[in-house]
């Protein structure tokens, strides 16, 4: 793959919105996907421009909206935006705030492991570095915002805590 010609598009595709030109940013979306037809970042921006440009409500077939999130997750399973946007598909199209809720609130468990696990990474740095006010610090800062988010996340962090075992001064 050659990622600076593909940059270079995604870059036009993001123009062509700015510009509020979504039908051609959607049909250049479409003709990257030939070169690329499993490419996370254009099935999600399929689906979203084609829900921007209001196409989802006259599919007669959800799948067409559908398949293509769920091939960017099968792809990419950590993608938090193809989650949403899957979810979003599931409101707006289907009318489903059951399903769509569900799926939002698995984007959020992605999103809050993948943010743990990055935060995980600056403590360690931090306590590495031996600055251990700071990682204390941060490690607050990542219980606060967690705090009752989910037992998920709550597992992630009491693990994370006992791996990280920051030093009392």
């Amino acid at each position: 793959m050659d990622t600076s010609r593909f940059e270079e598009a995604l870059a036009r595709v993001k123009g062509l919105k700015e510009d509020d030109r979504l039908e051609e940013a959607y049909e250049l979306i479409e003709e990257l996907l030939k070169e690329y037809p499993l490419h996370p970042t254009l099935l999600i921006k399929k689906s979203a421009y084609a829900r921007l440009l209001g196409r989802l409500q006259s599919l007669e077939d959800p799948s067409e909206a559908i398949d293509p999130l769920e091939a960017a997750i099968a792809v990419s399973p950590h993608n938090v935006e193809a989650r949403i946007e899957l979810g979003y598909v599931e409101y707006a199209l289907k009318d489903d705030s059951e399903a769509a809720l569900k799926i939002f609130e698995e984007a959020g468990r992605v999103a809050a492991s993948s943010l743990i696990r990055a935060y995980e990474g600056r403590i360690k740095s931090l306590v590495d570095l031996g600055l251990l006010d700071d990682a204390r610090v941060l490690m607050d800062r990542l219980r606060g915002m967690f705090d009752g988010f989910d037992d998920s996340a709550e597992e992630e962090l009491e693990v994370f805590d006992v791996v990280l075992n920051i030093p009392e001064l």
